[in-house]
């Protein structure tokens, strides 16, 4: 081959290498879009999702300053006393069941041994048989709305004492509840104070020196004599009542009674002639009863799905309605917007944002015998966080030291400018929520910000030394 050849041949060869090096990043770089436009498509997809589904508020907490809390034995009394009245005048739909259980039982014998020995085995569980049977025995009792209930409520007597309770504490790192105020969390390690929070309900708790409505020894034999049928017959019946006690809960803002439960233990003996085979044998069974008769009160009313939401501007979501009335599911409801230019909602409960900011509240409602039931949802349609900033890129502190960080988030017009703290170690610094910064040992850690609102972060590195 000549040296021209060669060379020609020489730079053909770079050519097609060059050539070949050009397809690959070609083919590398349609692949890279495609993969990014998948990602950003799938990111784009996921914020529709999300505009759709919209963002809901935390539950608004009552606080005690909403309703004044009944005292003392009279006056609680009466309070329930009103609630009930109004129950008996608006008629909503009552259901009265009881349940019955065994809290501990024995069965002991009199006559021909050898024949008890062989009966106490058969009669083990004679007594948990009795209370399943006895279960399906006692048939409860259903009222429509707008149906006399008046005779079918029982009087509360005056009671020995009574209580009101609708305070609770709540550890504001896990949410973990306690009735009585707690020293410290024992789900988790913030060592945050706990927070005083109220209930939408009051629960009374009536306690009495004997039982109300109690079943008398005939009665008992007469309730029990069927279930015991196959076993043996009564011969007689001893009861001792203790521990009677009435809860109630009442709607704390519309003061409408939701329930009512009747407890008592019952001591029982019962001397039983037991089946024919075992006829020389007498029986006495004696075992602790606890009695709960409920009375349970469903009020014309609208659930609705949420009761609050945050919408981006021209972004779509549903509401649903369940409806407690007569004819349940079949009820129509209506549904309005006090401003359909902030956010516009159809008679399905469809929900569209439109182009302006604020605040609009939907109402779903129905009529029964005169009266309107409703129930309302604030929406939000809201200038969106974009970003978030912090005062502080790094910090270092020692051991025992604090340290102050502060969130900016933007834009200046954003409608929820709500950040929560967290830290990624706080066994090395705690960060409360207001940015305060706690060292707590030699270390590293981050500390960040998170918006409520589009969970936009910012984080701050944390150095901590050993001296304090």
């Amino acid at each position: 081959m000549s040296g021209n050849e060669h060379s020609r041949a020489e730079e053909l060869s770079i050519k097609l290498e060059g050539s070949a090096k050009l397809r690959n990043w070609i083919v590398r770089g349609v692949a890279g879009f495609l993969i990014l436009a998948f990602i950003v498509g799938m990111a784009w997809g996921a914020q529709d999702l999300l505009r759709f589904e919209g963002q809901e508020f935390p539950p608004r907490e009552l606080d005690e300053s909403i309703t004044d809390p009944p005292e003392g034995v009279e006056e609680i009394v009466a309070y329930i006393q009103n609630a009930i009245d109004m129950a008996r005048a608006q008629r909503p739909k009552l259901r009265i069941s009881t349940n019955i259980d065994l809290d501990s039982g024995s069965v002991d014998f009199t006559g021909d041994n050898s024949g008890a020995e062989r009966l106490r085995e058969m009669t083990r569980f004679l007594a948990p048989d009795i209370m399943d049977r006895l279960h399906g025995a006692i048939p409860g009792t259903e009222t429509q709305y707008g149906e006399d209930m008046a005779a079918l409520l029982w009087e509360l007597g005056l009671p020995a004492d009574a209580v009101c309770d609708f305070i609770f504490y709540r550890c504001p790192a896990c949410g973990r509840e306690e009735g009585a105020f707690p020293q410290s969390c024992a789900d988790c390690r913030a060592g945050l104070p706990y927070e005083t929070r109220y209930r939408g309900n009051y629960t009374f708790t009536l306690t009495y020196g004997e039982a109300l409505h109690s079943r008398t020894p005939e009665e008992i034999a007469d309730l029990l004599g069927g279930q015991l049928e196959r076993h043996a017959e009564i011969l007689g019946v001893e009861r001792a009542y203790s521990n009677a006690r009435v809860v109630v809960s009442v709607n704390r803002t519309t003061q409408k009674v939701q329930s009512m439960q009747f407890r008592k233990d019952i001591d029982l003996a019962m001397d039983l002639q037991v089946n024919q085979q075992f006829e020389d044998i007498n029986t006495r069974l004696t075992c602790r009863l606890g009695e709960n008769v409920n009375f349970n009160f469903t009020w014309p009313a609208v659930h609705l799905s949420r009761g609050s939401l945050i919408l981006d501007r021209r972004a779509n979501s549903q509401l649903t309605a369940r409806i407690d009335g007569p004819l349940e599911q079949n009820t129509p409801v209506t549904w309005s917007s006090s401003d359909p230019d902030i956010c516009a909602v159809d008679q399905d409960g469809y929900l569209k944002a439109g182009r302006e900011f604020g605040q609009a509240v939907i109402t779903a409602s129905f009529e029964l015998d005169g009266e309107t039931y409703f129930n309302t949802c604030e929406i939000n349609v809201k200038v969106p966080v974009d970003k978030v900033s912090l005062n502080r890129r790094s910090m270092r502190l020692n051991a025992g030291g604090t340290g102050q960080l502060n969130a900016n988030v933007s834009p200046r017009g954003a409608s929820y400018k709500d950040v929560t703290w967290h830290t990624e170690n706080d066994s090395i610094a705690t960060v409360d929520e207001n940015g305060r910064v706690t060292a707590i040992s030699p270390g590293s850690t981050v500390i960040y910000a998170l918006t409520v609102d589009g969970y936009y972060r910012a984080s701050c590195n944390i150095t901590v030394g050993g001296e304090r």
